[in-house]
């Protein structure tokens, strides 16, 4: 294997974290509202529709400090913070450059059906990825270009 093209195995974490941070900080308000709302002669209705929406931040936040695109032999685990998917070498048809309406600068795999998977991998990187995956695609599979 290409020593050049292992070194995009691994981990790829998203690069922007600001989105984190602010869900972070309106799960701290929608908290001290719903504490707010707790007090006497106040709304419980509210205060608990605000505990939800301060559970909600919370979970978002989580969920983007998880958000990671993992490259090994196997294939590509794509998630984007709960959950994820997992798609093999051979299933990829194309690995394309970011468009204007993605969130970052990083690479996307288009499956045997057509669909387009934004991943973690920096552009820079573009490069060593495709030959990364040529090493491990199955000898039947066309090499990615």
């Amino acid at each position: 294997m290409n020593t050049e093209a292992a070194s995009v195995a691994g981990t790829h974490r998203a690069a922007k974290q600001a989105i984190t941070w602010l869900w972070a900080a309106l799960a701290v308000i929608w908290t001290l509202l719903a504490i707010g709302n707790l007090g006497k002669g106040h709304n419980t209705v509210l205060a608990l529709v605000n505990g939800v929406l301060a559970v909600l931040y919370v979970v978002l936040a989580w969920g983007t400090t998880r958000a990671h695109t993992l490259v090994d032999a196997e294939g590509v685990r794509v998630s984007q913070g709960i959950g994820g998917r997992r798609i093999g070498w051979d299933a990829i048809a194309s690995v394309s450059r970011p468009n204007r309406w993605d969130t970052q600068a990083t690479l996307a795999v288009t499956t045997a059906a057509q669909k387009r998977i934004p991943t973690h991998v920096p552009m820079a990187s573009r490069e060593d990825f495709i030959a990364y995956a040529n090493t491990h695609r199955s000898s039947a599979s066309r090499p990615l270009d």
